[in-house]
């Protein structure tokens, strides 16, 4: 249940291989994340890859942080200040590996928190 508390800031990515990349596609996405996007169109971005999706910000450090956890098989930590996404909020996000099996991550589940102001 303790889930039920962050699910408005999660989102979950089905990773497609391409064949020499990767399509990050979100599955679901917390209802604090599409609040925090009300000014971009579309405000939700379930269905779309991650780099589809229009950003106020570069967005390489979350693909990259993707692109690591589906290499390692392991968690991912973005530290605040390393997305350049606001010139007040600061927040850290963490990228997690799902799967069938210990070897192919099929899915990050990933959570947002702010964590201060600049």
């Amino acid at each position: 249940m303790d889930i039920y508390d962050v699910a408005s800031y999660l989102a979950v990515l089905d990773v497609e291989d391409l064949g020499g990349g990767f399509c990050f596609r979100y599955r679901f996405c917390g209802t604090m994340l599409v609040e925090a996007r009300s000014q971009l169109v579309p405000a939700d971005p379930t269905g779309r890859c991650l780099d589809e999706v229009a950003w106020p910000f570069d967005p390489a450090p979350m693909l990259d942080a993707c692109a690591k956890v589906v290499k390692l098989g392991g968690p991912v930590l973005l530290a605040p200040g390393e997305v350049d996404e606001s010139t007040y909020h600061l927040h850290e996000r963490g990228y997690f590996p799902l799967g069938d099996t210990d070897d192919k991550v099929s899915q990050i589940i990933t959570c947002v928190d702010q964590v201060g102001t600049r």
